[in-house]
């Protein structure tokens, strides 16, 4: 990972620990932690904008 990309962590506390401990259930020591953790946690990040945008959908359809 390059030393200047900076990651943006925009998740609820329980849901960035779910990730980093989900990461750290599947170390084996064959790949760096930290760029699992990273991994793991922009997979959340990414299911909670989906889910975030399906809520945004539903309400939008609601409108009367």
């Amino acid at each position: 990972m390059k030393e200047q990309e900076r990651v943006v962590i925009d998740l609820p506390r329980d849901k960035f620990d779910n990730a980093v401990l989900m990461a750290l259930e599947k170390d084996t020591g064959a790949v760096p932690i930290c760029g699992e953790i990273i991994r793991c946690v922009k997979i959340a990040m990414r299911r909670e904008k989906v889910r975030n945008q399906r809520i945004a959908n539903l309400q939008g359809g609601n409108k009367c």
